[in-house]
């Protein structure tokens, strides 16, 4: 879990999927457009059909969820299970946005977790592991 902690403080979110959790690499760009601003995701690893994306993001967008969740709903238009990280540098920070199908396999699940990205929180690092 230190491991995962350095990445994350880093922002190293390709060596955390793929060298650190063995997901397959991805690799696609894609352009978001919502509240007339345009954001960009990068789609980095999957697995099992669930898909990873970046997006660097000014620190008035990251504390602005309405749109954050603009931007995933848009993200979604093309992975429908998905995790989402937005991030920035000033302050060093995160948001991690998912999207996973109930077992009733017809409702999505979204969940947020935001923090700094020095001090990730602990049930983040324990769910990181199970994605191994």
């Amino acid at each position: 879990m230190e491991e995962f902690a350095r990445q994350l403080a880093t922002h190293d979110f390709q060596s955390l999927f793929i060298e650190a959790l063995g997901w397959d690499r991805a690799s696609r760009w894609l352009s978001v457009e919502t509240d007339d601003r345009s954001f960009v995701l990068r789609v980095l690893a999957e697995k099992r059909g669930v898909q990873v994306a970046t997006c660097f993001v000014d620190r008035y967008s990251l504390f602005n969820r309405g749109r954050l969740r603009r931007i995933q709903k848009e993200f979604a238009r093309s992975a429908h299970e998905h995790i989402l990280v937005s991030y920035s540098d000033d302050p060093k920070k995160q948001v991690w946005q998912w999207a996973v199908r109930l077992p009733d396999g017809r409702r999505l699940r979204h969940r947020e977790h935001p923090f700094f990205s020095a001090t990730p929180p602990e049930p983040l690092l324990a769910r990181l592991e199970q994605l191994a």
